[in-house]
Order: C-alpha cells, then structure tokens, then sequence
C-alpha cells in the first residue's frame, strides 16, 4: 500500500450553518439559558466561572444537536444516493441512504412499507416517535462488543426521531425471529425501542434481572479488545453478559439477544409478537399477554413509498435563524449552600 493511501483523508470543509447567536436579558424569547457558575461550583471551592465564550461554544452545541442534518457527523456525508418519502395514512417518513453501494432494491421497499404498516396498525404511539430512516455506516464499535455474535444492524434516537440502519441490516439471512427478513425484525426491533419504557413496570412485575456486581463468586471481568471495558463470564455456565446484567428467568427470553438486558428483551419479545406469536406464546405467555393488552389492533393503514428522482433528491432546509440565548449570573442564581 502507498504511503498517500494509509494518510486519513482531510475533513471536509463544511458550509457554516446559518445560526447567529445573540445574546438577551429576556428570558422569555430565550431558546437556551445557562449559568454563568457551574452549579457544582456553589457547594465547592474552587470552580471558575464560565467564560462568554464556553458558554457561547455550549449553545452551539446543542443547538447543533437539535436535529440530525445539522450535526457534522451527517452534513460531512454530503449528498445521500437515495430518497424515498412514505406516507402512513397521513404520518410522513423520510428515508435517506447514505451508503451508496447500498441501494435499495423493490424488495426492499416492500418490506419497508411492510414492516411499518404493521407496527402502525398494532402499536401507533411509536410510530408517532418516528420522522427518518438513515441508512449509514457502521459505527466505529458494537455497544455489545461482538460483532460475530450480535452484528449490529440499527440503532435509533428518540430525541431526533431517527432509524438509523447499518449494512447488516439488508443482509440475505432472516431476523433473529426466523419467521421475518432481517430488514423487517430489524425495522420492528428499532421502532419498538421508541415504547420500551413503557413496558417496563409490567415487566418487572414478573420478569426479574440481577446484577453481576452483586454476584462476585459466579461472574468474572474479562477485558474487551480495546482494554477499556470489561463484559462478564458465567464461571460455571460459559455465559457471556455484555450489559453487566442477566435475567433471574431466561428461559422465559425469546432469543439470546433478549438475554442482554431488559429492555432487549422487551423488544425482542415484540418483534415476536408481531411475526411469530405462537412461539412467544409458548415460550412466555405472561409476556404475551402484556403486548396482546397493548396491541390497539387497527386495520393496516395504506402505505405509500415514492422514490424520489436522483436529480431532485434534497436534505431538509436549514434556514437561516437567530438564536438567543441567556446567562444566569452568579447573583441570579439560587443559594445551594447546605443548611443544618
């Protein structure tokens, strides 16, 4: 290999996004309000004012943060390959493909439209939370550490209302519930986690979950890769936790996914719910029984999904915006100083 082509390549040089920041001393019209003194700072010693400029460069940020086309992570990206507006009765999606040599074949689509007009119909108040779909690169790590036992295949944001999808993803084998492509469960998976919590009272009523942490004598550390972090090894079983936490009652799990953590194995519940209920059925009736109470069972709504022409595929508009933010001053703030 050349020495020119092991370099990174340099950082593209973004168009600057049309934000002015101002500041104000109406709290009212301000967007963002930040103290001027850490908050820390009124019970220690020592901790220095922030300047106008951190506390310009803090506003920035989440400003920026707000929604994901503003991020530099995307903007960096340029142009996507592909765009397919959906409709779902009047609910809009937008997907954009950011991995070119991924395109997105009628099959595709039809499994897309599949797979959300069926969780419209069953469980809509997720839906609800869902405004894109992005199909990326893989990111730099798999939060499980094991990208040959659970290759990672989506992942989502709740505050951006983004589905990101990931190679894997548009993979030739069938989901981890075996009755659904691996688009379709990935889909499910992803959109499921926008209600997990939800779930998670009824949950804990019947399906317990331990800690490692509290279990020293059955669960041992062993370094990931990176030397950074640790997963857990069952000393008797051979078990591999990744999470640090293990279910009290696996056999009511309905993969090994599910045996992650709770909130997996809500999920992977769900996606069984969907495509193969018999078996939760069998495997679990208690947790069939939780999603059957919330399933609202609605008529599939009509899904429509139109590509949109190569030459007029567009990223949503950043217009111009002034953004005021305030300052707390250390004298506006409250007296945090313990009493008694």
């Amino acid at each position: 290999m050349e020495l020119a082509e092991q370099l990174p390549k340099p950082k593209q040089e973004l168009t600057p996004l049309p934000f002015t920041f101002v500041r104000t001393n109406d709290k009212q019209i301000a967007e963002f309000i930040e103290n001027r003194m850490p908050l820390i700072s009124f019970t220690s010693k020592g901790l220095k004012p922030k300047t106008d400029e951190e506390i310009v460069a803090v506003v920035k940020q989440q400003k920026v943060g707000e929604q994901w086309y503003t991020q530099d992570y995307w903007r960096e990206k340029g142009q996507p390959s592909e765009q397919i507006e959906i409709r779902l009765d009047g609910h809009a999606i937008t997907l954009y493909n950011f991995r070119p040599e991924i395109q997105l074949t009628d099959i595709h689509v039809e499994q897309l439209k599949e797979s959300l007009g069926t969780f419209t119909a069953r469980f809509p108040n997720a839906m609800e939370k869902l405004r894109w779909i992005l199909i990326a690169d893989m990111p730099n790590s798999n939060p499980w550490g094991d990208v040959d036992t659970f290759p990672l295949s989506g992942t989502r944001s709740k505050s951006l209302k983004t589905l990101r999808l990931y190679p894997h993803a548009f993979a030739s084998e069938s989901h981890r519930i075996q009755t659904v492509s691996n688009l379709e469960g990935t889909i499910a998976h992803e959109i499921a986690h926008f209600i997990h919590e939800d779930f998670r009272e009824e949950w804990s009523e019947s399906f317990q979950w331990g800690s490692v942490s509290n279990c020293p004598n059955i669960w041992e550390p062993v370094p990931r890769p990176d030397g950074k972090k640790y997963y857990y090894r069952n000393k008797d079983t051979g078990e591999i936790t990744y999470s640090g936490q293990f279910p009290l009652q696996p056999d009511a799990c309905i993969t090994e996914y599910g045996k992650r953590t709770w909130y997996e194995d809500i999920v992977e519940s769900m996606v069984a719910y969907l495509y193969d209920p018999d078996r939760l059925r069998r495997v679990s009736p208690k947790k069939f029984e939780i999603l059957a109470r919330h399933d609202v069972n609605h008529p599939e709504p009509t899904v429509i999904a139109h590509r949109v022409p190569k030459d007029e595929v567009a990223l949503p508009e950043i217009k111009p915006q002034t953004v005021f933010y305030y300052i707390k001053e250390p004298s506006q703030a409250p007296n945090l100083q313990a009493t008694g």
